[in-house]
């Protein structure tokens, strides 16, 4: 799996680029982890003698550069939602280098964990819907991240309401020719405990016992019940009818 990190284009080329001591530091320090094949390879005397070089105290300087290296490490090894033992061995690696500090690593951890959590959650929400084994995923990546319960609750109930929204707006049409070819017949309701859909068939159940040439429907409104924080049961009202040119 390729790193995040990139050679600057001062050493793909050759050239020597009059720039800040603090900014070829940086670059310097990302040349060695990204030619490096594993960053525990980049030892702590190579970051020495590359700041000594420059004369740059990495303990008190470059304070933003560090932490964005770091960051952009403990981003790349979430893109897959696993934190493997080897990436936690070259994250506590690259700290050491880094000089981070528990106050930078804690704000770095908690940006980083909203961030990854928050893309998980709106995955297995796709389809509206949270089965057993999504459920037990989030669960083990929330504990991966170190996230609270509480935290985790505040992010799920955040990507449920813009989840509902995107179902809201893909249920009902707006097609000229759809609603050019339809004759209004009756409105209908369902409920489901399982999932958005299963309230929806409920209801064309009920509106195809009721109009035998069914022919469309529209979701006019949602709604439902939670209980624990979780979705507890779907409610729909939908309208329903015939071809309007038959």
């Amino acid at each position: 799996m390729a790193t995040p990190f990139e050679r600057s284009e001062s050493t793909k080329g050759g050239i020597a680029i009059l720039r800040r001591r603090t900014s070829v530091t940086l670059e310097g320090i990302e040349d060695l982890l990204a030619e490096a094949s594993c960053v525990r390879d980049v030892t702590a005397a190579m970051i020495s003698q590359l700041c000594e070089q420059r004369r740059i105290d990495l303990s008190t300087r470059l304070v933003r550069g560090r932490r964005q290296l770091y960051r952009r490490y403990l981003r790349h090894c979430f893109d897959d939602k696993v934190l493997s033992d080897d990436e936690r061995a070259d994250l506590a690696h690259l700290r050491a280098l880094l000089h981070l500090s528990p106050a930078d690593l804690s704000a770095i951890h908690d940006e980083v964990a909203v961030e990854v959590y928050g893309e998980a959650v709106q995955e297995v929400l796709d389809d509206f819907r949270l089965d057993e084994d999504e459920e037990n995923f989030l669960r083990g990546l929330r504990e991966q991240l170190g996230l609270t319960d509480k935290r985790a609750e505040q992010i799920m109930q955040e990507e449920t309401s813009v989840a509902r929204g995107r179902a809201l707006s893909q249920a009902e049409s707006r097609d000229r020719q759809f609603i050019e070819h339809r004759a209004a017949a009756g409105e209908f309701t369902g409920r489901s405990n399982g999932s958005l859909e299963s309230a929806v068939e409920d209801a064309l159940a009920k509106a195809a016992l009721a109009i035998p040439s069914l022919h469309w429907f529209e979701v006019d409104h949602i709604a439902g019940y939670v209980g624990d924080g979780k979705t507890d049961s779907w409610h729909v009202t939908l309208s329903a009818g015939i071809r309007g040119d038959s």
